[in-house]
């Protein structure tokens, strides 16, 4: 029998059953019988003869004549559709609200699919021909795979970097606690000169009374010398240090707080990154890393009309200083609420750029999940008071197109456009605010 040859390009799980689940998993099924003995029977096709006889695809192999008859019959009127061509194409998709708006094939048969009926958050469709289900299986796998192509490497790149800035961030903080150790350099140079008289050139160490502390034994510093110089030479020697730790210590701030927007930078990339549902998108994601200054040398990013460009070079080869053209971020997505209120999204860094700077105006409000990279989301007032079910709406699909999706109560924080600017040193989209207040909300897409 060739009926299944379609099928088998993907073979997929089983459903599970609608029946009770008691029977021990070892016992052999019916199904597993029917693909072992029947010639072009794949699992999928097995499992819906079974199905069809007992609405469970996990039907154990059984000694009641009746299920043996019903199930003779459902494969012989399986078979039937091969002779009388009765073709009734079907699509099987599982809607995956936590992996992204676009559903997952999970099975394609040239006849209907009952088994997958029941099974929750699952969408069966019809076809006109199993050629155009093929077509679109796997058009859908090259699709998938030409984003996954661009996806990965720049996914690596950014997560390479973001390891190196809460290195770095470890690293200030270490230096940051050096302050300790510069304040003891200039304490115990002040303590010298006060004690010089009492230090003699050619000791090792000397102990002396912290009077800074006051009178107890537990206030005594021991000073560590340099026996080839006096008492004013290992001061000054002190000193010395102390100014050069300080020195270096008031870099540290401005570097901590520039890692920190590097920091924040990169993650929004990556959440970048997993908010592209197309190629394109992912494309727009990775021309946007180049620009950066993250993906170097003999790289070509993608321009918003499609083309590739080559990154510029100087001398030696490295790189131009001259920061390339900005690339487009696409189109933000529109939404209309329940409300008739218009809900702009952004899903990349110029589109956040875009929804909050230049199509939102200041009475408008603008939500993002808290804390984490994601979406701007605005909603225009359009000279109306905004209901608190839009917000909420609003609030759901910013919690949805934010590194929180995953979670089932994510806190969103929404404030008037005009509370919102953009954060110092940091690139498109990257903003600080406030005046802000919080709402919790379950992501749902649109």
């Amino acid at each position: 029998m060739e009926l299944s040859a379609a099928e088998e390009a993907a073979e997929p799980a089983p459903p599970p059953s609608r029946k009770s689940r008691s029977r021990s998993s070892g016992q052999p099924k019916l199904w597993q019988l029917l693909t072992r003995n029947l010639l072009g029977f794949s699992p999928l096709l097995a499992r819906e003869a079974v199905y069809r006889t007992t609405d469970d695809t996990e039907t154990p192999i059984t000694q009641d004549k009746n299920v043996w008859e019903e199930l003779a019959w459902n494969v012989r009127e399986l078979a039937a559709l091969y002779d009388n061509h009765s073709w009734k194409p079907q699509i099987v998709e599982r809607l995956e609200q936590s992996a992204g708006s676009s559903p997952l094939f999970i099975a394609f048969a040239p006849y209907p699919l009952e088994q997958y009926a029941a099974m929750p958050d699952v969408r069966i469709r019809t076809s006109p021909s199993i050629n155009a289900i093929l077509d679109e299986y796997y058009a859908g796998a090259e699709w998938r795979d030409a984003m996954e192509s661009v996806r990965t490497p720049v996914k690596k790149v950014l997560q390479t970097q973001l390891e190196r800035c809460k290195r770095k961030a470890e690293l200030l903080q270490q230096e940051l606690a050096v302050s300790e150790e510069a304040n003891r350099y200039r304490l115990q140079a002040d303590l010298l000169l006060a004690y010089q008289h009492e230090v003699k050139q050619g000791q090792p160490s000397t102990v002396v009374q912290n009077f800074f502390e006051g009178q107890e034994a537990s206030s005594l510093v021991t000073i560590p010398l340099d026996p080839r110089y006096d008492a004013v030479g290992n001061a000054n020697r002190l000193y010395h240090k102390y100014h050069k730790l300080r020195r270096a210590l008031s870099l540290v701030p401005g570097q901590i707080e520039q890692n920190a927007t590097e920091l924040a930078t990169v993650e929004q990339f990556l959440a970048d990154l997993m908010l592209a549902d197309t190629p394109a998108e992912v494309g727009l994601v990775k021309a946007e890393v180049q620009t950066a200054g993250y993906i170097r040398g003999k790289k070509f990013g993608v321009s918003p009309a499609g083309t590739q460009k080559k990154a510029h070079k100087g001398k030696g080869g490295k790189p131009s200083k001259g920061k390339p053209i900005p690339p487009g971020g696409g189109v933000p997505l529109h939404v209309q609420s329940r409300d008739g209120f218009t809900i702009l999204i952004g899903k990349n860094s110029r589109q956040n750029e875009e929804v909050t700077f230049h199509q939102a105006t200041s009475n408008d409000i603008w939500l993002h999940a808290r804390g984490v990279p994601g979406s701007h989301v605005i909603i225009k007032a359009g000279g109306r008071d905004i209901p608190r079910s839009t917000i909420e709406q609003a609030a759901s699909l910013a919690a949805y197109y934010s590194q929180a999706r995953g979670s089932t109560n994510v806190p969103i924080d929404y404030t008037l456009q005009r509370h919102v600017r953009h954060m110092k040193g940091g690139g498109p989209g990257m903003v600080i605010y406030e005046r802000e207040r919080t709402i919790y909300a379950m992501p749902k897409n649109i």
